[in-house]
């Protein structure tokens, strides 16, 4: 579904259109499941943003549990997510010296934005 096509634009419309009504909860939820689609439709890494979710969840609720282990919490999270952002910005750029075999992977849109803002919410768990 690209961005100047009709489709695109209904789903627009009706995603914000539900968004904007008072219902908080649902809101949320919309917003969650529209940006998914949106996500699998464009890319087909939605198993990745989704792997990524939950662990990033699973690891700040452990940072918020198990208090005497944040910083282990915080640091598998931080070289957790650092790495998939190098394997999928940085590995050809680092490779390519050394004749390496090129990985042709795309990244998805904003994902590095998506990353650091997790790693910015880790930090802001300690």
């Amino acid at each position: 579904m690209l961005l100047n096509t009709f489709p695109f634009f209904v789903f627009f419309v009706l995603v914000f259109y539900f968004v904007l009504e008072d219902r908080q909860t649902f809101s949320v939820v919309l917003l969650l499941l529209a940006s998914s689609i949106f996500s699998a439709l464009v890319l087909p890494y939605l198993a990745l943003i989704i792997v990524t979710t939950a662990v990033n969840y699973f690891l700040c609720t452990g940072m918020g549990r198990f208090r005497q282990y944040k910083k282990y919490f915080l640091l598998s999270a931080l070289a957790i997510d650092l790495a998939i952002l190098f394997i999928f910005k940085y590995y050809n750029f680092f490779t390519s010296p050394f004749k390496f075999p090129a990985l042709n992977l795309l990244l998805p849109i904003a994902f590095s934005f998506y990353t650091f803002s997790n790693d910015r919410l880790h930090a802001r768990c300690l």
